[in-house]
């Protein structure tokens, strides 16, 4: 299996900056320029890079061309020139220069799965060209088409430099690249075009963030109502996905992605017969940027089922703070009264829920949440029959930012519960990691007496303060109880921690007339 040869970090970097500092002056010539490129280098390796870097960073993809099939001279003293070029200019340009240095080059005529490509077929006649370099006794591949830059969704070309397309594994680089002579495939047995073609569309993410094919090897899959799609990937990797069927987008109720053990399970819901695309996306959980495409299917479904419930809605934030689905995977709910929804979190992950009904966020108290060891318990009540959104929103305790959108629900209540409610909470409930075992209801009858027990690790005091009057509770190991006459109207509940002076709100009831 022939992967990169070993490449110095630093070495790089310095040749790197070398290639994109080329003057005016060193520009004026296929032989000129390669002369400057590779006088720092100290092998065929690091002059094959700075001739990569100077080209993915000065050569713009001459996108009206492609689309105009009217194509300017692609040689490499014309590209060279006018500082566009389409694949074939990009790889005339890397051979000269490579062979102006010194360099054993070869240009690869073949198929690529790039812009506009259409799972499982290919033009008669090549579409594309990218390089073989010998570099140390071996053959390598360069792709500095790719490598420069892509397409975007506006149909302009994004200069965007992409390290990954020097010297690519062949193992990897044969799932969007099929050359004419088998033999550039470098590969100990050659894949023949209908395996190319059934190979599922990947990106380089595929690759780097170590995501594996586990049960759907091919670009086609066929299916009736539902597919899930099983990944493997490392605990650091991260996932989400979209679903296409067309331009409509469904990917809010008809899709979701759930951790298990060392896979990822992609599940799509298709609301009807048709063709879909089913796109995966990633990112390791350090990366504080976007995901990137990774993994594409094309779904054709015979069957749909237009009353699937779906899947909940999720954000980026669902995957970034590694949340889980332990109780309610479907999208739609249906409930009367209340209902508990429970979600696995890293400790470090704070949640909040927020409860709406045609759009107009309803009060605080309808919704509780409190950790239970690995799990969280989303508490709702509704307070008539109808039509609910149920969003929760979450963030990492040690961030300074807002929460964030996370994931949502829908819900489909055929009964209310009127004058149901929580007590509401401070934020010192959740970053403390309380747990409220009673009382659970957020009105408590005036003239009442009431049990009042909670979990608050690590507080010294922890009182129930009552129109300005303090019941302080029993501790025994972080676990605080005791009885409270209801005797007024503003009910609080506070602790002391070590360190400060002040007592911290954890939660707030109201009193109401006895049921």
């Amino acid at each position: 299996m022939r992967t990169r040869p070993p490449l110095d970090a630093g070495r790089i970097a310095a040749i790197d900056q070398h290639a994109l500092d080329a003057p005016d002056s060193a520009e004026q010539s296929i032989k000129a320029l390669a002369s400057y490129l590779v006088s720092p280098a100290q092998d065929d390796v690091e002059k094959a890079r700075a001739i990569y870097r100077w080209i993915t960073d000065n050569i713009a993809y001459d996108f009206a061309s492609y689309l105009s099939k009217r194509y300017p001279d692609q040689s490499a003293e014309a590209v060279m020139k006018r500082r566009t070029g389409v694949c074939s200019g990009y790889a005339n340009l890397f051979a000269a220069l490579g062979k102006a240095a010194g360099l054993q080059v070869e240009v690869i005529s073949g198929w690529s799965k790039g812009y506009a490509y259409v799972n499982n077929t290919l033009d008669e006649e090549p579409n594309h060209a990218w390089n073989a370099v010998r570099l140390d006794g071996g053959w390598y591949l360069v792709e500095s088409t790719w490598g420069a830059g892509f397409i975007s969704e506006e149909k302009q070309f994004v200069r965007r430099f992409d390290g990954y397309y020097f010297l690519t594994s062949p193992q990897e680089l044969i799932f969007d690249h099929y050359p004419v002579d088998s033999r550039w495939q470098l590969l100990v047995v050659p894949v023949a075009k209908q395996e190319f073609l059934s190979l599922p569309r990947v990106w380089p993410e595929f690759f780097e963030n170590g995501i594996g094919l586990e049960s759907h090897r091919q670009a086609g899959i066929r299916a009736n109502r539902e597919v899930d799609v099983t990944l493997s990937a490392p605990l650091d990797a991260l996932l989400l996905v979209t679903l296409h069927r067309g331009e409509e987008d469904l990917s809010d109720l008809m899709t979701f992605v759930q951790r298990s053990g060392g896979d990822y399970h992609v599940k799509a819901a298709f609301p009807g017969a048709g063709e879909y695309r089913l796109t995966v996306f990633s990112k390791k959980a350090s990366d504080q940027g976007p995901f990137h495409s990774t993994l594409e299917y094309t779904v054709a479904v015979a069957v749909g089922d237009p009353s699937h419930p779906g899947f909940p809605k999720v954000w980026p934030a669902f995957f970034d703070n590694q949340l889980g689905f332990v109780s309610h995977s479907g999208g739609m709910i249906a409930a009367a009264g209340e209902v508990l929804v429970t979600l696995s979190a890293p400790p470090d992950v704070l949640l909040l829920a927020s409860l709406s009904r045609d759009g107009q966020e309803l009060s605080a108290g309808l919704t509780f949440v409190q950790r239970k060891g690995a799990d969280y318990n989303v508490s709702a009540a509704f307070p008539t029959a109808g039509r609910y959104a149920l969003t929760i929103f979450s963030k990492r305790a040690r961030s300074d930012g807002l929460y964030k959108s996370s994931l949502e629900y829908t819900l489909q209540v055929s009964k209310g519960a009127p004058g149901l409610s929580y007590p509401t909470t401070y934020s010192s409930f959740s970053q403390r990691g309380v747990v409220l075992y009673s009382p659970f209801s957020g009105t408590l009858p005036l003239g009442s007496t009431q049990t009042f027990r909670l979990q608050v690790p690590g507080a010294e005091q922890v009182a129930v303060i009552i129109d300005e009057q303090w019941h302080y509770l029993n501790g025994d190991g972080g676990l605080f109880e005791g009885y409270v006459a209801i005797d007024g109207q503003e009910i609080g509940v506070y602790a002391k921690f070590p360190g400060n002076t002040q007592f911290s709100g954890l939660l707030n009831y109201t009193s109401g007339p006895v049921p």
